[in-house]
C-alpha cells in the first residue's frame, strides 16, 4: 500500500517507511451504539449518505475466528461514513472517532484503519466547534456547514473525486495478490 500511495498521490512522494508497530495492537473494542450505525452492507455497496464526514475506502479486513494467514480481503468502493455515527445515541454534546464509533464489527474491520479515524476526529472536532459557535447542540449541527468546512480544510468527500489519478489497474482483488506483498 505504502508504495501504491508513493506513486499515485503527490503528497507522498518524498515519503518513506520508517518502522513498524513491535507488538500487535488490538483491532477492534467497545463502540457506542449511535444515531446511525455503519453496516459492512453500506461498504460494500457504498452507501450514499448525506451526512457523510468521512470517506473510507479500507478494505473489509476481518480475520475468520480460529484461522491464521491470509483470508479474503475484498476490495471496496470509497464509502460514506455518516456524521451520525460519531453521535451516541441519547447523549447530547458528546463526539465519538474512531474505532469506537457506531458500526458492526463487520464495518469496523474497515472504518476503524487510522485514515478513517483521523478524519472522523476532524470532523467532530469541527462539529463541535460549528456548535459552540451557534446553540451548542451536537444534533443542531448544520451538516451543510460541517461539510463546507471540512472541504474547505481539504477534505475530500466526494468518492469520484477521491479516485482521480489512481492507477486502479494496478490494485488486486484479494490480499494474496501480488500487488500487495
Amino acid at each position: 500500500m505504502f508504495e501504491l500511495w508513493k506513486e499515485a498521490l503527490i503528497e507522498f512522494k518524498d515519503a518513506y517507511f520508517f518502522t513498524s508497530g513491535p507488538t500487535a495492537g488490538s483491532r477492534e473494542s467497545r463502540r457506542i451504539v449511535g444515531d446511525y450505525t455503519l453496516i459492512g452492507d453500506d461498504i460494500r455497496t457504498a452507501k450514499r449518505q448525506d451526512d457523510v464526514v468521512v470517506l473510507g475506502a479500507w478494505r473489509i479486513d476481518k480475520h475468520p475466528q480460529g484461522e491464521s494467514g491470509y483470508h479474503n480481503m475484498p476490495i471496496v468502493p470509497p464509502y460514506d461514513i455518516s456524521y451520525r455515527t460519531l453521535l451516541p445515541q441519547g447523549i447530547e454534546n458528546l463526539w465519538v472517532a474512531g474505532r469506537c464509533h457506531s458500526a458492526t464489527s463487520e464495518a469496523l474491520a474497515s472504518s476503524r484503519v487510522t485514515a478513517n479515524a483521523m478524519g472522523m476526529g476532524q470532523a467532530a472536532g469541527t462539529a463541535a466547534a460549528i456548535s459552540l459557535a451557534h446553540d451548542g447542540h451536537s444534533r443542531n449541527v448544520s451538516i451543510g456547514e460541517l461539510q463546507d468546512r471540512l472541504v474547505a480544510a481539504n477534505v475530500i468527500l466526494d468518492s469520484a473525486s477521491a479516485m482521480e489519478g489512481l492507477p486502479l489497474e494496478k490494485l488486486g482483488t484479494e490480499a494474496g495478490d501480488d500487488h500487495w506483498k
